[in-house]
């Protein structure tokens, strides 16, 4: 009967200390705690070790994923949620099919219920299930794009916009090493089995992003694409499996880059003249040990119109100075229109006041090169020249590119002269809003021009009165004044 009793007020004690539990505040709850641990040496080891084994394990789990059960659980239910959003989009294309003969450009696939399914897992915390539903429309998409028009850019963006929302969900800063590896192995699985489809590209470059530069995901992708590449590049007439395996390659090389791996040269030894990642990598790795092997390489791999990865290479491996550098500093300002190449070229040149005057006739020669040869002028100094050349292209998108240079290189007078010039000529073909508003934006420009701002106004004037016909044009005109 005693106990009967103890346990009655051990329960009723029970009762009153969650009843206290749900009305105190955090910070009288602690206030009490330090109370006591200071009067109770052993409730305080007490508290330090539970809440220590607690903290250690909670971080296990996070730096593991999850506990074995409860990962099981979750890929099962996501392997479902992917099969069925997979279906859904599938017969929503096969619908189109059906209807049209084809992917018809009329009739677009909306994904705004698996947009809305997605946020709504984010919304709760289920990030792998949103994953899981941005995988199905990715890879559906993926399988379909062989039939869609390859002019057609809706069904590719549609996948880009897709696997990038994948790769999101796995990236967030809430998940754990674990889930990372996951989210790393989805993409690279995706790439071996749907790129055939859509091309490597999206896929490393997803990959890439989401590693960030980060070594302990970069070592884990290595170690992903080491595994899967193939010992001897399939031949080309094997069509999907030679561009897979060298879609691999690329990734690597560009994993192995980023890692300033030893072994780069041996993994990419049978896929180094694939494509340019490849050849880069294996070059930057070659010339370590024999530099002068590597550019003979180069000599054979870089063309006129190089300025890719590639061509960025082979100016770290040619020697500084020599012929071929300077030819290639030279087609990569062709080729890419930066400024830095040209000073490169410029800095680096032997005998540049001798080269000079050929390299700027050469630019001027080619009336498609107006843009680099006005860059050029400026770059030397030569304003006088660069004005006249900014006069004589007649082009409207060089007058507001180069403006500001224009005015100091002419000086005011002139340089309103030639802009009133060529506003004028490109008024009398231009017949669409978008050229109007460009026509305006040269105004706009013009209009700064010190000591003319009363001619812009009468030059305005002049063309509500000349082209007064022209509502579209008026309109603009009105957002400039």
């Amino acid at each position: 009967m005693e106990r009967v009793r103890a346990r009655r007020r051990a329960s009723k004690k029970h009762k009153s200390v969650e009843t206290i539990i749900s009305i105190i505040s955090p910070d009288d709850m602690a206030d009490f705690l330090r109370l006591e641990m200071n009067s109770d040496p052993d409730m305080r080891g007490r508290f330090v070790d539970y809440f220590a084994l607690r903290r250690a394990a909670k971080k296990a789990t996070e730096e593991k994923g999850e506990d074995e059960a409860a990962k099981k659980a979750r890929i099962i239910r996501n392997e479902k949620t992917y099969r069925q959003h997979y279906d859904n989009v599938t017969a929503l294309y096969e619908a189109v099919v059906k209807k049209y003969g084809s992917l018809d450009a009329r009739k677009r696939v909306k994904f705004d219920r698996f947009e809305k399914d997605a946020r709504a897992r984010i919304k709760s915390g289920d990030r792998t299930g949103a994953a899981a539903v941005y995988r199905a429309v990715a890879e559906a998409t993926a399988d379909i794009m062989p039939k869609a028009d390859p002019d057609d850019t809706f069904y590719y963006n549609a996948f880009a916009r897709a696997l990038h929302r994948l790769a999101s969900c796995y990236g967030s800063k809430k998940a754990g090493f674990g889930l990372k590896k996951e989210g790393i192995s989805m993409i690279f699985e995706m790439l071996r089995k749907k790129s055939a489809n859509v091309g490597t590209d999206p896929y490393i470059d997803e990959l890439v992003e989401f590693c960030n530069g980060n070594r302990q995901k970069l070592e884990y992708l290595r170690d992903l694409a080491s595994r899967a590449l193939p010992a001897k590049a399939p031949p080309k007439e094997d069509g999907a499996a030679h561009r897979v395996a060298v879609g691999v390659a690329a990734l690597l090389a560009d994993v192995l880059t980023s890692l300033d791996d030893p072994s780069t040269e041996d993994v990419l030894e049978a896929y180094h003249m694939e494509n340019d990642h490849t050849c880069a990598a294996y070059v930057r790795a070659l010339a370590k040990r024999d530099r002068k092997a590597a550019q003979r390489l180069l000599d054979g791999a870089v063309g006129p119109y190089s300025y890719t990865i590639l061509a960025e290479a082979a100016l770290e491996v040619y020697d500084e100075g020599s012929p071929a550098h300077l030819r290639l500093l030279e087609n990569m300002y062709v080729g890419s229109a930066s400024a830095e190449y040209y000073e490169r070229l410029r800095s680096t040149h032997p005998n540049w006041d001798e080269y000079r005057d050929a390299a700027l006739d050469n630019l001027a020669r080619y009336s498609y090169h107006k843009y680099l040869l006005i860059q050029a002028l400026l770059i030397e100094g030569m304003w006088e020249r660069a004005a006249e050349a900014i006069s004589d292209a007649d082009d409207i998108r060089l007058l507001i590119d180069f403006h500001d240079d224009l005015v100091r290189a002419a000086g005011p007078a002139d340089a309103y002269a030639a802009c009133r010039d060529i506003i004028e000529g490109y008024l009398a073909y231009a017949l669409e809003r978008k050229k109007y508003a460009l026509a305006c934006e040269a105004i706009k420009k013009m209009a700064g021009i010190p000591g003319h701002a009363e001619d812009t106004r009468r030059f305005i004037a002049g063309i509500r009165h000349k082209h007064s016909g022209r509502r579209a044009l008026l309109e603009e005109i009105r957002k400039v004044e």
